[in-house]
Formats: structure tokens, sequence, C-alpha cells
């Protein structure tokens, strides 16, 4: 990641290499469709620096199942998530509040925030 200095573009579409991912503290945002498709992530590392996570950028990591997000503020497109079966859990550094702000599709998934957790079921709904 170190050559890219402000946005991750499509350029990963269908790499199928990488487990982890650690984006770098020189990105501030992450491209529509930058990840899709890369069967092999397991886990995703967002830190503080990244500011908006783009339509379709995670869509189709059937393996993705922790994500943690350092930023708050960030805006992240409702769809960044689509069609990642074995998502389970995300860490988001804010406030419960903030994350019901940010109106993304989610499907049997704990997010665990600063002050408590936020639960969707199996219908995408907040239990």
């Amino acid at each position: 990641m170190e050559g890219f200095t402000r946005s991750i573009p499509a350029a990963f579409l269908s790499v199928s290499v990488l487990s982890e991912l650690h984006i770098t503290s020189n990105i501030w945002s992450i491209g529509c469709n930058a990840f899709a498709g890369m069967r092999n992530i397991t886990s995703v590392h967002i830190p503080a620096n990244v500011e908006v996570i783009n339509l379709h950028c995670f869509e189709g990591c059937e393996n993705l199942t922790f994500v943690k997000i350092d930023n708050p503020d960030i805006s992240i497109h409702e769809t960044a998530f689509d069609h990642c079966g074995k998502l389970r859990s995300i860490d988001f550094s804010g406030t419960v509040l903030d994350w019901r702000e940010k109106d993304i599709i989610l499907y049997d998934v704990v997010v665990t925030c600063n002050d408590g957790c936020v639960i969707y079921d199996k219908r995408g709904d907040f239990i």
C-alpha cells in the first residue's frame, strides 16, 4: 500500500493473496470496489486517517470476519460490505449513536462501540 498517497482505487480487484489488510497512514479514502472479491481477506484495520469507505469497497470478501475502524467520523457507503457473509464483528471507535448514523446494510453482525454494541439480525435490522 505504500505506493498510494491519497486514495486506494479499484486496483486490487480480484487479487486473492492477502488475508490481513492494514491500511497505511497516508490513505484518506478507499475507492469504489478497491478490495471487492478478495476472498482471502479475513480481517481489515482501517486507521483514523481514513475518512471515506466507498461503495462496494469490500463487496464479495466472503471470508472477511472482522473489521476495526478507528475514525468515528468516517463516511461509509451503505454497500461497502455487501456480500461479506462471514462478517460477524466490527470494532468501531465511536459511540452507538455515531454508528447508527452511518446507515450501513449489515446482516448478523455485532458492532462494538465505545459505549455499547449495535447488533444486526439476519434481516439487517437492529436488535
